[in-house]
């Protein structure tokens, strides 16, 4: 393969290799160029994705997506704006409109083929980037292309690790289900990897071309030391804060900061092809329409239809979440699904974990029938889902749920000694009401495997006015946004006489602001 500096290599292939399984193809091309971050496929004449022509109409965007741009000096932060919906034919008569139009020069616009024309529409979105902001129309929830293609590669259909049926993956919005997505003059997609460190496919419908920068995996180090220095607070408050997806660092920047990329002009009937946990971002210049499917929520890229492969694996078990609240729907996959020793050590870790069980615990097990405990065995055995939970040790606090009632990766959490382990709050704000919201928790022994969380236990007040712990637990993330937690002064009152023991709070709620309190982070 013939690879210009600088630029994405492009492969025309024949009918015939076109009819080969998609991922053969790819699996072929990346095997002679492990370290290529993308590639452009240009299909044979007379193949189509689908027989009938589009009705905008028809089509709805449900949530369009203004991006705001801030920053100077090529590195810029974006805040999205959710819009309402409308149609496909209305988000093309906006894109129409002289606002959402790329610059002329000599009356000519700036779309043509051409490397100078392409220079010249490149300088243009860079230097206008932070002025009249575009929309998005992300996330519609539909294919392009037909069930069934006459012949070669069908998005629908990849017939990759995700879909083949040999593993039990669940199904992930975004991921296993299609999405399509509508771009006007200077909407972008910010730099990120895919969800899973997954490759993916793009195939551009119709329209304007696509822009892309594409970084290899194995420059992702330069590209990680460069973001984690221009962006330092977003990085202490997430170490995964590249998934957010809402960063857009200028070509110029990344030279000044010696990290090699690639760029692409994607054109309407083509193909791009990411490698695995591969950095990428890009710009549309003009209206246009790319299919596929990818991460829902996020809003900013056109995603391509995620696939994985064998020599994916070890990408997506080492792929750095992101470990705060500003991806409520982040994609998660067990990656025990693909790795059975991954399996096994949990499963060992949950063997341990019942060892530990209270005596209380195993009296009430030793109680059941025989009939009734290989029943509890395959409940608390069945793919992982469910974990073991030790229960208090203090008897005056109540017992945690049963075990299939816990959420299925709140592993090994444990009440601890209650009176020797401080409460602490946890403090929201309602998005609608500004109001402050208090609520005081008990902190469970951390055994998440997501960085910078942290799992607790709601403490509820008694008539009494003392807070004891519930049956409920739930998986806090920390991070930049909402919520946070504050330490809290608060009494542990000992039992005496019929009232159980509980904790005494002295801090006044009104007090529960995140301004003076320290924040604690894990």
């Amino acid at each position: 393969m013939r690879i210009d500096e600088g630029f994405c290599p492009t492969l025309r292939p024949t009918r015939a290799a076109f009819e080969k399984p998609f991922c053969d193809y790819v699996r072929e091309v990346f095997a002679k160029n492990p370290d290529l971050p993308c590639f452009k496929v240009i299909p044979p004449k007379g193949w189509a994705p689908r027989k009938a022509p589009l009705d905008l109409e028809r089509i709805r965007i449900n949530t369009p997506i203004k991006q705001h741009v801030f920053g100077k000096s090529g590195a810029y932060v974006c805040i999205l704006e959710e819009q309402r919906g409308m149609t496909a034919a209305d988000f093309k008569r906006l894109a129409a409109r002289k606002e959402h139009q790329a610059p002329a020069k000599g009356g000519c616009l700036l779309l043509v083929l051409g490397h100078r024309d392409d220079h010249l529409s490149e300088r243009a979105f860079w230097s206008g980037v932070t002025n009249s902001p575009p929309l998005y129309g992300a996330d519609t929830p539909i294919s392009l292309f037909d069930s069934r293609v006459a012949w070669g590669w069908n998005l629908r259909h990849l017939g990759c690790m995700l879909q083949d049926g040999e593993y039990e993956v669940p199904d992930i919005p975004g991921v296993t289900s299609p999405m399509t997505y509508f771009g006007m003059w200077k909407s972008f997609f910010g730099w990120h990897k895919e969800d899973i460190d997954l490759y993916s496919v793009n195939y551009l419908h119709f329209g304007a071309p696509k822009v892309w920068y594409c970084v290899s995996p194995r420059d992702n180090p330069k590209f990680d030391a460069m973001a984690q220095a221009l962006y330092p607070d977003l990085h202490r408050a997430c170490h995964g804060f590249m998934r957010h997806k809402d960063i857009l660092i200028s070509p110029r920047m990344l030279r000044s900061y010696n990290v090699p990329y690639i760029q692409a002009k994607q054109e309407a009937g083509e193909f791009i092809v990411l490698n695995a946990a591969a950095y990428h971002a890009g710009f549309n210049l003009g209206f246009n329409c790319a299919g596929g499917c990818g991460a829902r929520g996020c809003a900013v890229e056109p995603q391509a239809v995620n696939f994985a492969m064998e020599d994916w694996v070890e990408a997506g078990k080492a792929a750095v979440p992101c470990t705060c609240s500003a991806l409520p729907q982040g994609v998660q996959l067990d990656m025990g699904i693909f790795c059975p020793e991954l399996r096994e050590e949990s499963s060992d870790e949950e063997e341990d974990s019942s060892d530990e069980e209270s005596g209380s615990e195993e009296d009430e097990a030793e109680s059941g029938s025989d009939d009734e405990r290989p029943a509890a065995k395959r409940r608390r055995g069945a793919a992982g889902a469910v974990k073991p939970v030790r229960t208090p040790k203090l008897p005056e606090v109540c017992k945690m749920a049963r075990a299939d009632d816990v959420p299925r990766d709140a592993t090994h959490a444990q009440w601890g000694k209650v009176a020797e382990e401080r409460p602490l709050a946890i403090v929201e704000r309602d998005e609608r009401s500004r109001q402050l919201r208090f609520s005081l928790v008990h902190r469970l022994a951390k055994a998440s495997n997501k960085p910078g969380a942290m799992w607790v236990g709601l403490l509820k007040e008694g008539p009494d006015g003392l807070f004891r712990p519930q049956s409920s637990a739930k998986l806090l993330k920390l991070g930049m946004h909402f919520p946070r937690v504050v330490r809290v002064r608060a009494e542990w009152v000992v039992p005496e006489d019929k009232r159980r023991g509980g904790w005494a709070l002295k801090t006044k709620q009104a007090g529960l602001d995140w301004t003076w309190h320290e924040r604690i982070l894990m």
